[in-house]
């Protein structure tokens, strides 16, 4: 009996355990079945806890010490469909519970109550992350820190422009592109109040955007009857390659977090969500920006340095807004992610509007989903290609 008490405490040292809560049954005997907790477990074993107050508890303390007994339990269905009734040597007594070891292999139970405990760890950072707010609650608080990080990058953007537009003034060779930088400082200052008005709306607008139900994209007027190449000003194509290259710099500068933080998000609104569409990416934010200062006569060389700007002063706020969202926003375990994206396909195929689908539980794309489809081969060569994605994004 020493023996056995010995190479038990010696497992519980060498064995890592892990906290559990699953109910169970320790069948003592043909007609005799004491409910009890499992509370935590190892290869080696498990840690069973009573409740005091039940008269049959009484019959633990009458078992010898080297008893064998079973232990019955039956995992949630979300995780196993199987019970199971492992014969278990008692081992040790504590003051609410027995610890009892393994006789045999009981891999399979072992790996059952794994995945109880994890849920249950997944279950507590949830709670811990939502930190008591609901789906509605935790999507108003996201909007909150998006837009005023949006407020606080309008800010660093008018603190940094004139000194940007002087900089490339002095580098310029050709005095009327030199004069023409010095000269826009006055009018971009003259209407901050209705950039920065315009700028909040066009975010909020992208926001609003995601409970709408999905369009089914259109292909321009006059493109479904002509699909050769339609002519696009060069000015504006220029602008569009322009404004393209500063959202990529910023999404390689936060590739890691917009990754990490992409499924979480599709997560808590229900739906899946891309570059153009998810209002927390640099791009919305940055297209927003273009739009804001779409009434203002510039050029094109001005509204490229307003890019850049714009660029550089979303580092900081975009890095603390993804800062909070990681902080609040619960993971999205691998499972999860895929039973989501069923869930969406499901609801896509059956014509469902997903908005509609009750709690958050959204998801990813499916990756057979069909794609926008392109113009380009009509158009042919990468000139056809550049041109038609343009028209598409304007």
């Amino acid at each position: 009996m020493s023996a056995i008490l010995e190479k038990f405490e010696q497992e519980r040292r060498l064995q890592r355990r892990f906290e559990v809560l699953q109910s169970a049954s320790l069948v003592v005997s043909a007609d005799r079945a004491i409910a009890c907790e499992i509370r935590d477990f190892c290869l080696g074993g498990l840690q069973l806890k009573f409740d005091p107050a039940m008269a049959d508890t009484a019959v633990i303390h009458t078992l010898p010490s080297d008893a064998v007994v079973e232990v019955h339990f039956t995992p949630p269905s979300s995780i196993s469909e199987q019970s199971f009734n492992i014969k278990v040597r008692l081992a040790r007594r504590t003051t609410d519970g027995i610890g009892v070891a393994f006789l045999g292999n009981q891999i399979d139970a072992t790996r059952a109550l794994n995945k109880v405990a994890a849920a249950m760890r997944t279950q507590r950072i949830v709670s811990k992350r939502y930190q008591g707010m609901d789906g509605k609650a935790l999507q108003d608080t996201c909007k909150t820190l998006l837009l005023q990080s949006v407020e606080d990058a309008t800010r660093e953007f008018y603190g940094l422009i004139e000194n940007r537009l002087s900089v490339v003034a002095q580098q310029s060779t050709n005095f009327a592109e030199r004069n023409e930088m010095v000269a826009a400082y006055d009018p971009i200052r003259l209407h901050e109040a209705n950039v920065h008005s315009t700028l909040q709306q066009q975010v909020q607008r992208a926001i609003e955007q995601i409970y709408l139900p999905p369009k089914a994209a259109e292909l321009p007027r006059g493109e479904a009857e002509n699909p050769g190449l339609s002519l696009v000003q060069a000015d504006d194509f220029e602008d569009w390659l322009n404004l393209t290259a500063e959202v990529n710099k910023l999404e390689n500068h936060f590739n890691i977090e917009l990754a990490a933080l992409a499924p979480r998000l599709e997560k808590l609104y229900g739906r899946a969500l891309d570059r153009t569409t998810n209002p927390y990416a640099p791009a919305v934010i940055e297209h927003a920006l273009k739009a804001a200062f779409e009434s203002q006569t510039l050029a094109l060389k001005v509204r490229r340095v307003i890019y850049s700007a714009m660029r550089e002063a979303l580092v900081h706020p975009l890095g603390e807004l993804y800062k909070q969202l990681d902080s609040i926003l619960p993971m999205v375990d691998e499972a999860s992610a895929k039973a989501d994206a069923h869930a969406w396909a499901d609801a896509q195929a059956a014509g469902v509007d997903e908005n509609q689908i009750p709690d958050i539980a959204g998801g990813h794309a499916p990756a057979d989903a069909p794609t926008r489809a392109t113009s380009a081969s009509r158009a042919g060569g990468v000139a056809g290609a550049l041109m038609n994605l343009f028209r598409r994004a304007q």
